[in-house]
């Protein structure tokens, strides 16, 4: 056995250091890099200890590593080690040795690589203590066994680990990945993937085929199997039976078959996405063999596009979820499984229970209490059990705030009424819980609902699950389902909003209706910041108005400071709604008039009324007015400008025609076309000479003339523009003299 050195160095230097008069502790720490010595560190213990897998040990095993089970608290770190076995060898077990109900041995931070070998990766029992699986990889093992890939029969931890694509390839046998019978102890499964685990055949007896991922057989009344923040994707229990019983092919990722009062089983925080189940369940099937009243328990999970295939041609087979009470045939045993604030949407039963089917064996029932629960988009046989199908049992059925309980009423709740018109599917939504090891972990995703529709703000009674799936604050008024969702909303207030993009794929962070642009949400949670958008970014328009902020009032003039575009804000779990403030363009009017006889202004053509945007450009336009002649703007008005929220009136003045003249007009403008000085207005009689010119303008420099500077006068108005570009600023230029007293230049 080779000891880590350095470590021991330390030890003796610190007790050098401290004169012996304070014992120095440190954790038993070894290096190892065979098996022999791999299998001793581990039996002979002598106190809490970490053993690392050395450079030098073995990657492909030609023999079993044995492991036994020591009194103390035992660590094995693989430093990231791929174990495998080319000659086909099962690669550990763990049994009995002289530990004790304290013991642990924890296998950490390997990767197990079956190469489709037909072994399994682990087998432990006898042990007392604990074993516990954290930051491991159990990949493509193809046995023909019970639990393909892992065996057990104590007390199991599985943290922060991967089993995939590992397969039970015989018929009767059962659990495509991990398996037990006659279990005694508790399974805790915490923040791990499961994915592409399969059973392949069904069994010709009374077991065989059943648990995707996991079948436990026979659990005791002791036993407390606990499921929290996992992800179990496309796991299968006998997606194809081509022989076998086809009503053995059940729960998809998981199976517990003959569960018995006592027995506890929390399913919290999971996600199942497209596990299929050849028969039932198809993501979990729970058997019961007993009357339980309590003990079993779905709390905030998400099931999404499972599927339970009916092969077995009966009925509430359980598009996610099958309860089946055992028993004989006259025993008229009842199983009570309880769901609270669980999201089933999309999954499919080819016969009744889109989601939850509870059926049992002759005069055996079992029902579901259900509580704050979204069921929506499920498809089953008959319509009016697209979501449950339950036996009748006293005190079950619809407790309160469900979306789509239905049970044989047909429920009317549609896509739409939860999730508006974008398209769902799993997403983040936040969320920070993983599954996994380092190497392949994922956040656990879940599907967001949308605001201000059905599952928003429904829930009064929490029924004591404070938060949600991701572990966020779950306070009343809550929503219905796995998740909770809070809301900015930014109501147009007469405009419109334009999005040039539309979201395929809702991520819960921003919401609007496709084809109702009145309002937009920031999606998120409560007390999440926000940044409040401006009106380019949502492209706020609103005809003859000028978008200048926001407020919590509709009918404010004023916008609020505190809501400025581009200011942070906070998520409320009331909800916070800030409406668009506009400011009105006023029109433009323009009066053609000429003096009468008393010298009064008379009008002699229609007023024309301009109208447009704040602060866009306006020219008001000289008619040809039959008999007089265009002589001028009345003194103070100008011709052009620019609209503002207050309203104008120009009046050009005409003089009754003696001969016919023609008009001429200079304008000023910058590179944009806006105004910089006053139009020139220059009247002559048709086929005599013009001649314009241009202005010193401070601050610009004459880039072009447009139109002809010289020439004659038309009948039809003549324009000649002039155009400018801004002079930048110069640079200050200082200059230093050097002089005598006398004012003598130095150089």
């Amino acid at each position: 056995m080779k000891k880590n050195w350095h470590l021991l160095v330390g030890s003796l230097l610190g007790i050098c250091l401290f004169g012996g008069l304070k014992e120095t502790v440190l954790a038993d720490e070894i290096t190892v890099n065979t098996v022999v010595e791999l299998e001793e560190g581990v039996k002979n213990a002598s106190e809490d200890r970490t053993i690392f897998l050395g450079e030098y040990f073995p990657d492909d095993l030609v023999a079993t590593i044995a492991l036994v089970e020591s009194p103390y608290h035992v660590t094995v770190d693989g430093q990231n080690a791929v174990l495998q076995s080319s000659s086909g060898k099962q690669l550990m077990t763990y049994k009995g040795g002289t530990g004790t109900t304290d013991s642990s041995l924890t296998l950490k931070n390997i990767d197990l690589e079956g190469r489709g070998n037909k072994v399994r990766a682990l087998t432990v029992d006898g042990y007392k203590g604990k074993f516990v699986l954290d930051n491991v990889k159990v990949n493509n093992f193809q046995s023909s066994d019970d639990g393909a890939a892992f065996y057990t029969s104590g007390h199991t931890v599985l943290k922060n680990s991967t089993f995939s694509n590992n397969k039970s390839t015989a018929s009767g046998y059962s659990g495509g990945a991990i398996a037990s019978k006659g279990f005694a102890a508790t399974l805790e499964v915490t923040n791990s993937r499961f994915k592409g685990n399969e059973t392949l055949y069904a069994g010709t007896g009374n077991v065989g085929g059943e648990g995707g991922a996991f079948y436990f057989y026979q659990p005791s009344a002791a036993v407390q199997f606990i499921f929290k923040n996992n992800y179990f994707e496309e796991n299968k229990a006998v997606e194809t039976i081509n022989s076998g019983s086809a009503k053995l092919a059940d729960g998809g990722a998981v199976a517990l078959f003959n569960v018995v009062q006592g027995t506890n089983v929390l399913f919290e925080g999971n996600t199942f996405r497209k596990n299929i189940a050849g028969d039932d369940g198809g993501a979990v099937l729970i058997q019961t063999n007993s009357n339980i009243s309590s003990g079993i328990q779905f709390k905030n999970n998400t099931f999404f596009q499972n599927k339970a295939l009916g092969k077995d041609y009966s009925a509430n087979s359980g598009g996610a979820i099958q309860i089946y009470a055992n028993g004989s045939p006259l025993d008229g045993r009842t199983a009570v499984v309880d769901y609270v604030n669980n999201s089933f949407i999309e999954n499919e039963a080819a016969y009744d229970g889109g989601a939850v089917g509870s059926s049992g064996y002759l005069t055996n029932r079992s029902a579901g209490r259900y509580a704050n629960n979204l069921f929506v988009g499920n498809k089953a046989r008959n319509a009016n059990k697209n979501n449950i199908a339950d036996a009748t049992i006293a005190e079950t059925g619809n407790l309160e705030t469900n979306i789509g309980y239905d049970n044989g009423v047909t429920s009317n709740v549609t896509m739409a009424d939860v999730f508006g018109s974008m398209n769902i599917d799993l997403v983040d939504n936040y969320n920070q819980l993983t599954a996994g090891t380092t190497d392949d972990k994922v956040i656990i995703p879940t599907i967001p609902i949308v605001p201000e529709k059905a599952a928003d703000n429904q829930v009064n009674n929490l029924r004591d699950v404070v938060v949600d799936q991701r572990n966020l604050s779950r306070e009343t008024q809550a929503d219905i389902g796995a998740v909770e969702m809070d809301w900015l909303k930014y109501d147009s207030n007469g405009g419109t909003f334009t999005f040039d993009e539309t979201i395929p794929i809702y991520q819960g962070k921003e919401y609007y209706e496709q084809g109702n642009q009145e309002t937009y949400y920031q999606v998120g949670y409560n007390g999440l910041e926000r940044t409040i958008p401006s009106s380019s970014d949502l492209k706020a328009k609103r005809s003859g108005y000028q978008f200048i902020g926001w407020s919590t009032e509709k009918t404010a003039t004023k916008a609020e400071e505190i809501y400025a575009p581009g200011k942070s804000i906070t998520t409320k779990k009331e909800g916070i709604t800030l409406y668009a403030i506009w400011k009105k363009s006023e029109p433009v009017t323009v009066h053609y008039m000429t003096y009468d006889e008393n010298k009064q202004l008379v009008e002699i053509s229609p007023d024309e009324i301009l109208t447009g945007e704040l602060d866009e450009t306006y020219h008001a336009s000289i008619k040809q007015i039959d008999g007089y002649v265009f002589a001028g703007v009345k003194e103070g008005d100008a011709i052009s400008g620019i609209f503002t929220d207050e309203k104008k009136e120009i009046t050009l003045i005409y003089t009754k025609e003696n001969k016919e003249k023609g008009v001429v007009i200079s304008q000023y403008q910058d590179e944009k076309g806006a105004p910089i000085a006053g139009d020139e207005v220059s009247i002559g009689e048709i086929g005599s000479n013009y001649h314009t010119t241009s202005k010193d303008i401070p601050g610009y420099t004459l880039k072009e003339v447009q139109g002809a500077e010289t020439g004659n006068y038309h009948k039809e108005v003549t324009k000649v523009i002039y155009v400018y570009t801004k002079i930048p600023l110069p640079s200050g230029r200082v200059t230093v003299h050097y002089q005598t007293e006398d004012h003598t230049s130095l150089s």
